[in-house]
Formats: C-alpha cells, sequence, structure tokens
C-alpha cells in the first residue's frame, strides 16, 4: 500500500506538492468567499419586484456585473474540475488496485471484531485503551458493575470435576477484578 502512495506522490515531486496544495488552499478560499457571499441573483427575484424598481442604468451595470461574477465562478469550476480530473483519475486507479488487498484484510479481521464486541457489549461502556509501559494494553469499564450483579462477558471458571475424597485445590486462577482488569 505505501509503494501506491509514493507511486502517486514522488512522482510529481515535493517542490510541486506543495505548491499545488498551496494553488488549491487559495482556490479553496476563493470558493468558500464566493459562495458565501450574499448575491441578489436576478433570477431569483420576483416579477413584481422587477415592475416597482425601475431599470436604469445604474441597475442594468449591476445586473451585468453579476451576471460576470456568475460565468467567473462558472469558469473558476469548470478549471478547477479539469486541473483535478488526471488526479482523481490516478487516485480512483489506485484504489480499485489496494481494494482486494483491504477487503481480505477486513475480512480476517472480521471474527475478531465480532468476538470483541460480543465481549464488550456496549462500547460506551469503556474508557480508551492504555497502553503500558510492558505493551500490554487495558480497556478498562467506565463504571463498575453493581455489586451482586455479574457480569456475562466473564467466562465462567468451573473446575474440573474430581473424586469426592480428593482434596480441593486452594489456589484457583484469579477472576477478573469488579472493574474487569485481570491481573497477570
Amino acid at each position: 500500500m505505501a509503494s501506491i502512495f509514493r507511486r502517486i506522490f514522488v512522482r510529481r515531486g515535493a517542490g510541486s506538492i506543495g505548491l499545488r496544495a498551496v494553488g488549491l488552499r487559495n482556490i479553496g478560499l476563493a470558493l468558500f468567499l464566493l459562495a458565501m457571499a450574499p448575491l441578489p441573483l436576478p433570477h431569483l427575484r420576483p416579477a413584481h419586484a422587477e415592475a416597482e424598481t425601475g431599470t436604469g442604468p445604474r441597475e442594468a451595470e449591476t445586473e451585468k456585473g453579476f451576471s460576470l461574477i456568475e460565468e467567473g465562478a462558472k469558469l473558476l469550476f469548470r478549471g478547477l474540475m479539469s486541473e483535478m480530473e488526471p488526479s482523481i483519475t490516478e487516485l480512483e486507479g489506485a484504489v480499485r488496485e489496494i481494494m482486494p488487498e483491504l477487503e481480505a484484510q477486513i475480512g480476517a479481521l472480521g471474527p475478531q471484531l465480532r468476538e470483541l464486541a460480543r465481549l464488550m457489549k456496549d462500547v460506551q461502556n469503556y474508557e480508551m485503551p492504555v497502553m503500558l509501559d510492558n505493551g500490554d494494553i487495558l480497556i478498562r469499564r467506565k463504571d463498575p458493575l453493581p455489586p451482586g450483579r455479574r457480569d456475562d462477558t466473564r467466562p465462567e471458571v468451573t473446575p474440573p470435576e474430581t473424586p469426592k475424597d480428593a482434596p480441593k485445590p486452594r489456589n484457583w486462577p484469579p477472576l477478573p477484578g469488579p472493574n474487569g482488569e485481570v491481573e497477570l
């Protein structure tokens, strides 16, 4: 996957990427300002509004200015689309190329994610995972379970069947704590 991104970005060179990003940022700013400007367009005016206001030379000049702005915006959008078309086509090809690999990885993670969802039930009940210095990852429960209510996500530990005269073992493996933490 890294080779695909390298192929897309290295081909253009670092200098042109910086210039292209600055140019796109300026184009984006211009488009934003153009979209946010309250322009009274002539085709949006009601018919009775034209009858009330006279169409003098000043109004005709204003309408001509707005139509020029509309034409400029259309040209800007056409130029932007024609400039972006090769990049979009190249990106589309790269996505098609890596899609089988992504689908295979998602398919491999599917059973593990389903098992994790079954154990956690509701992700909102847990805090963000924390990685300890030794590499262990803890996922703590936000609110501990009320006393007397057992969390059914913990596996039941049942002792193996032993004869009645056999001595009972004293050191069972510890169960997870009240917050779902296991001490190793």
